[in-house]
């Protein structure tokens, strides 16, 4: 089971597959460019957002082998926007991450 709360995440130990949308607003973002998805210093994904009345959304998942990477109960993420590699924003810093 995943969860979202605001903007904290809770999930089970050791699920994966689960999906969750993630919606982001932000007047430099452009069809295309790249959500990059961190969790502590363990996770990295890169996802390209697609624009939808106005907003751009991706949708976030962890695979087996990623799940299995998380065995501590609490973690932060972050995601940032990138445009032909170049850094363009921090869209969400240091979010709450928990494993039940």
């Amino acid at each position: 089971m995943i969860t979202v709360k605001g903007k904290k995440i809770v999930m089970n130990k050791g699920d994966y597959g689960l999906p969750i949308i993630f919606n982001l607003y932000g007047p430099l973002l452009q069809n295309g460019d790249v959500a990059k998805f961190i969790i502590g210093d363990i996770i990295e994904k890169e996802y390209e957002l697609s624009e939808n009345d106005g907003k751009f959304s991706f949708v976030f998942s962890l695979t087996e082998s990623e799940s299995a990477k998380l065995t501590d109960d609490y973690y932060t993420y972050s995601v940032k926007a990138y445009r032909n590699g170049e850094y363009l924003d921090t869209l969400r810093d240091d979010e709450d991450f928990e494993l039940i």
